[in-house]
């Protein structure tokens, strides 16, 4: 932790947008939730506030994977099983997060993990995403 001013983390870019409103917005809200996260690891770190963060994020990130993949599942994506295992895979390592947060009293995420966070969204949105929404549009484009 430092005492100078927070640097950002987690700024949504219109390069994200894929071009469906609800996974957009989703999307935008997870940047939101990394920043303020990152700015609570950068400021007085209050253990109830980070907790009450995570579990946050946590929820809001399995209901946005539950709806990207219903979204997949109704238009025939081919990837589906592919893109389940991947948000599965970053479901894991969150759990395990708020598992050692709980586990372990000392224990204090920093901000490594709100750049993983960022990172991991901003590089799935730029390829996972984008490949999705490719196939969408090209059904689309097929059907017209």
């Amino acid at each position: 932790m430092s005492n100078s001013t927070p640097t950002p983390i987690a700024v949504w870019k219109e390069e994200y947008r894929i071009g469906d409103a609800r996974i957009d917005r989703e999307h935008q809200v997870l940047f939101e939730m990394f920043h303020e996260l990152h700015l609570e690891l950068q400021t007085t770190v209050r253990r109830d506030v980070l907790k009450s963060m995570l579990l946050n994020i946590s929820s809001h990130t399995i209901e946005h994977f539950q709806n990207e993949e219903a979204l997949m599942q109704a238009r025939g994506y081919p990837g589906l099983e592919r893109h389940q295992h991947i948000h599965a895979n970053l479901l894991k390592k969150v759990s395990k997060i708020i598992g050692k947060f709980d586990q372990v009293a000392d224990f204090t995420p920093d901000e490594q993990l709100t750049e993983f966070l960022h990172e991991w969204l901003a590089h799935h949105i730029r390829g996972e995403d984008q490949t999705m929404i490719h196939f969408f549009r090209s059904l689309a484009t097929a059907s017209a």
